[in-house]
């Protein structure tokens, strides 16, 4: 409790006082264990990396040199690409200095795994082949496992699965003959990369094999948390392996009970596998259109975030198929793209590795299924343009014979009242005769337009981007505008306000506010992380506002009500 009030007071001193981080004797009581905690606590990245900034300054003004390159190391694989860079060459050329092969081996490991973060392949393994080369130099066999699991692990991705499975089945002997909780944690990730080679190579006995061999592992943990991890993913790979075996009732089971631990964990990959496999279950049994609402979450994670495996492709190719066997010429034309783009960032991932994730012939085979869709879509426009014009020209014709026909009539009722008018004149007995009146013959119908005048399926793409926004609690980031939202989703600002507006009865700002302040006025209420004892600028924060008046404005226009009153209101209701 004492450390996590610390480093609670220690981020917050850092962050309200900027001026603190600036000045060394600030940092002279602070500890290396204390500023680990800090780092460890902060969820911001960006104040993560001023920390780990002060970290590095703290070591070389103390000459510590071990902390030094811990803190590079930490800050190398917490910043974006560029920096990255300039981390890893210093972390590497210090490793160098200490002349311990051990250093220079963990430095090489650190950088294939910042190489492989960024999905440079082929830069992670040649890092990797050289952290082997100096570990060898030692008598650190763990790290040697630890090393060699790596190269396993990109030999997989870029589908060497046997040389790959080689290392990977070593690894786990080695791990299984060690004691202690990493040696256990080694095994059990060696067995989930066994079973994974082996699902490649469709060898479903040595799935099965390897998946309960885990599962009976992963029960001698003792912290409840981690063991269930470690479950929750074998039933991942059970749920596959029941698929493959047309059990379809277990795999379902399976799958669906690892669903909630890779939501938790934030695992997008793994958890869209588990949406892949839940559409595959319900299309082999021919419930086609309830498969394609989970392979359009594949999708969705594509165009939201970019990311998407070898695994995850074959969403798209069913959904392509789905919209063929429904003749939707304009959604297949959507997922072909998709698929298009899909397997060019595959391959730019494999650039510079011989196997490629499609071969030069699909590729070449999709474009052309892409440029028949394209040309049967223009043929279907023609047709349409042309019966279009067809049917206004039969509309015009009509209401032209109506109006014609509509004259005649009256001329002819007006002809009709003069002789009635000759012939029978007032008289005693009819005193107040008058002539009759001409009634309507027909009116005109209400011609109903489309005020959005958007492509169909442009509509539906972002409607569903829109429920994605609101589930995955998008509205909470400070960088959001309408531009950017359009820019993400590769569409314009005019399409995203339109349907924004016709379908959420709001603008967007609105509609963003709306969403912010009832999922605070939700998370207040159940005083979530002790949100009511957070001063007024960290829930603004908190709720994705750029400034305290934005927030309290939006709160007092949506609720009625000042935040203070309510925070008040819901402490008094909850005493």
């Amino acid at each position: 409790m004492f450390k996590t009030f610390f480093a609670t007071l220690l981020v917050f001193t850092f962050l309200i006082f900027p001026t603190l981080t600036r000045a060394q004797s600030d940092f002279s009581i602070v500890s290396f264990k204390q500023l680990n905690d800090s780092i460890d606590f902060t969820e911001n990245q960006n104040k993560k990396i001023v920390l780990l900034k002060e970290y590095i300054a703290k070591a070389k003004r103390e000459n510590n040199k071990e902390e030094l390159l811990q803190g590079y190391r930490r800050t190398m694989l917490n910043s974006d690409k560029k920096e990255a860079t300039i981390y890893s060459d210093s972390l590497l050329q210090l490793a160098f200095n200490s002349k311990k092969d051990i250093e220079i081996a963990t430095a090489y490991q650190s950088i294939a795994t910042l190489y492989y973060t960024f999905k440079d392949y082929k830069s992670s393994l040649d890092a990797s082949l050289l952290a082997e080369e100096y570990i060898l130099k030692t008598d650190n066999t763990y790290n040697l496992y630890k090393i060699r699991n790596g190269i396993a692990r990109v030999k997989y991705f870029i589908g060497d699965t046997k040389e790959a499975l080689k290392i990977f089945i070593q690894a786990e002997e080695y791990y299984a003959n060690q004691d202690g909780i990493n040696n256990q944690l080694g095994q059990l990730n060696s067995i989930i990369s066994i079973s994974k080679c082996f699902i490649e190579l469709q060898d479903w006995d040595n799935v099965h094999r390897y998946n309960q061999k885990g599962l009976t592992l992963s029960t001698l943990i003792d912290n409840l948390e981690e063991r269930a991890y470690w479950e929750n993913y074998f039933s991942l790979l059970e749920g596959i392996y029941y698929f493959h075996q047309n059990d379809f009732v277990t795999a379902k089971k399976m799958l669906n009970q690892s669903l909630n631990m890779f939501i938790q964990e934030q695992d997008e990959i793994n958890r869209h596998i588990v949406y892949l496999y839940i559409g595959k279950i319900y299309w082999e049994q021919n419930q086609h259109s309830k498969a394609v609402e989970y392979f359009k979450k594949v999708s969705n994670l594509f165009i939201q975030k970019k990311q998407i495996n070898n695994t995850l492709r074959e969403a798209f190719t069913l959904l392509i198929e789905y919209y063929k066997e429904e003749k939707n010429l304009e959604q297949q034309l959507v997922y072909t793209n998709q698929l298009i783009e899909v397997d060019q960032l595959l391959n730019s991932q494999y650039k510079v590795l011989e196997n490629k994730i499609r071969s030069e012939h699909d590729s070449r085979k999709i474009l052309e299924t892409k440029k028949q869709l394209e040309d049967q879509i223009e043929q279907q426009e023609t047709k349409s343009k042309i019966l279009t014009i067809s049917s206004i020209a039969l509309v015009l014709a009509l209401l032209g014979y109506f109006v014609w026909n509509k004259r005649k009539a009256k001329h002819i009722i007006t002809q009709q009242s003069q002789t009635i008018a000759i012939t029978s004149h007032p008289t005693d007995e009819n005193p107040e005769y008058e002539l009759p009146t001409n009634e309507e013959i027909s009116s005109e119908e209400e011609i109903i337009i489309d005020d959005l005048n958007i492509n169909e399926a442009i509509v539906s793409d972002i409607l569903q981007k829109l429920d994605l926004f609101e589930t995955e609690k998008q509205f909470l980031r400070q960088d959001l505008s309408l531009k950017v939202l359009a820019e993400e989703w590769d569409t314009n600002t005019s399409y995203l306000s339109k349907v924004i507006n016709t379908y959420k009865k709001n603008n967007f700002k609105q509609y963003l506010n709306d969403l912010r302040i009832d999922y605070a006025i939700e998370k207040i209420k159940n005083n979530s992380s002790n949100l009511r004892s957070y001063k007024t600028d960290a829930l603004a924060e908190q709720f994705g506002f750029n400034n305290v008046r934005s927030f309290t404005d939006a709160f007092y226009t949506r609720k009625g009500i000042k935040l203070s009153l309510f925070i008040k209101e819901c402490m008094q209701n909850d005493a």
